[in-house]
């Protein structure tokens, strides 16, 4: 009975031993991917529309379309040829077709694509009592809206008919009769998170609003609302809540929602959604940061090292300005915030110790002053005299002090900014220096602070 019970302990040893085995493999199989391998290329379609024929023009779009092109190019390696930029009198609804069909022909089975839209939106009453939303090119007629925009649907249809691997539309309009399906569960902290959202193909959009509402555009931005922060989201990865390097679409939704909601004060709000039933995701991440010979273990490392060097940074910013910068490598920027700093306490301490030489001096001639005899006498006047003179001495001496004191401190605060900024952009490379000196032939030393 004892030899039966020890073969079966044994046999359960080994299934259990079999099944770890099998699942350290998968993982470290999966794990061994690399970034390269997420996408093969990447494509866009942009468009920007302010000079409209039959609707009333907008301020900004084309700046918009302009900028989400740079960005993307810029900061997630778009190729410029990859990349259909139409703006203005081109946006017609032919060619903006066109562009779209440049698509379904171009992008393959492990290709990325962004279509953006930065222009009016429109929305339809079916008889039925439901709603259908149009895109408004630069001829469309919202009287003939059928004969001169571009239905939703056909996007939709498009994103269904392109072998894409993912497919994310950025619209800046709003407009209703938005059918969209839920997203997905996953969170980052799923176990082999993005392995399980990239592999299987997927489509989703991101819109600025729905109907009755309008898109605000404002002088002061350069940009409407929903692209000022799309550009901060992906551009300056504000979106990146968790500071891991990628920015899924769901991730970059629920940030525009929320920021373009608080922006507007409720005017409009920007709704995420998914084309279809596909449920991978689309994610944003710059290959330059960690290469593409990364694989996805090797980034989560990175990324990690990288949120702990920040974190180290961050920390040390508080205990002195400069020190935060060099653990972040900038050594000009680093050098100069602690020599600011240094110079600021130095003249502080000084002008605190001036402060209490010229207050017992002042304090001296008050009292001699005060016991100089009668008002108008050669004794009572120098003693007045020296008393003004030692009084204005003394409020000199605190304004020294004051504005030492006032510099320092915004040396260290400046310095601590400096530093919680960089959570979205640290690259680790090298920064120059803030201080900047310059010497004129006559001799003379100029210093400039470059904010």
């Amino acid at each position: 009975m004892n030899i039966i019970k020890t073969k079966i302990f044994i046999k359960t040893l080994i299934v259990i031993s079999l099944v770890q085995a099998g699942s350290e493999t998968n993982f470290s199989a999966g794990n061994s991917r690399f970034l390269a391998d997420l996408y093969k290329d990447s494509w866009a379609v942009i468009i920007g529309i302010n000079d409209y024929k039959h609707m009333p023009n907008l301020n900004y779009a084309v700046n918009d379309a302009v900028a989400i092109k740079e960005m993307l190019m810029s900061k997630y390696n778009f190729k410029e040829d990859h990349i259909k930029l139409i703006l203005n009198e081109e946006a017609t609804k032919d060619n903006i077709t066109q562009g779209f069909h440049q698509l379904l022909q171009k992008a393959r089975e492990k290709d990325r694509v962004v279509v953006f839209y930065a222009g009016h939106g429109e929305t339809y009453t079916l008889p039925s009592g439901g709603e259908m939303g149009y895109l408004i090119p630069v001829d469309g007629n919202p009287e003939e809206l059928y004969l001169t925009s571009i239905p939703m649907s056909e996007l939709y249809e498009i994103a269904q008919m392109s072998y894409a691997k993912h497919i994310l539309y950025l619209i800046d309009a709003c407009y209703g009769g938005l059918a969209l399906a839920s997203t997905r569960g996953l969170t980052k902290t799923t176990p082999n998170f993005l392995q399980k959202i990239t592999s299987e193909k997927g489509r989703q959009i991101i819109t600025a609003g729905g109907k009755d509402e309008q898109v605000i555009e404002r002088s002061e931005w350069g940009h409407s609302a929903f692209t000022k922060n799309l550009l901060a989201g992906l551009g300056q990865s504000v979106a990146d809540i968790d500071d891991d390097g990628v920015i899924t679409a769901n991730e970059l939704g629920r940030f525009m929602s929320e920021r373009v909601y608080n922006e507007t004060d409720g005017l409009h709000t920007p709704q995420t959604g998914r084309i279809g039933t596909e449920m991978g995701e689309f994610i944003f991440f710059n290959s330059a940061d960690f290469g593409d010979e990364t694989s996805f273990l090797e980034y989560q490392k990175k990324s990690l090292e990288r949120k702990n060097k920040y974190l180290t940074a961050r920390r040390l910013s508080w205990t002195y300005p400069g020190l935060g910068h060099m653990k972040m490598k900038q050594k000009g920027r680093g050098m100069t915030f602690i020599a600011l700093e240094t110079l600021s306490l130095a003249m502080t301490f000084v002008s605190m110790s001036g402060i209490n030489t010229a207050q017992s001096k002042y304090t001296d001639s008050y009292n001699i002053y005060k016991a100089s005899g009668e008002e108008g006498s050669e004794i009572f006047q120098a003693a007045k005299d020296q008393y003004l003179s030692d009084y204005n001495k003394y409020q000199s001496a605190q304004l020294q002090f004051y504005s030492a004191a006032v510099s320092s401190l915004a040396v260290w605060v400046y310095n601590i900014y400096d530093i919680r900024k960089q959570r979205y952009n640290y690259s680790g490379t090298k920064s120059k220096s803030i201080l900047n000196v310059s010497f004129s032939p006559d001799s003379r030393i100029t210093f400039r602070i470059n904010f």
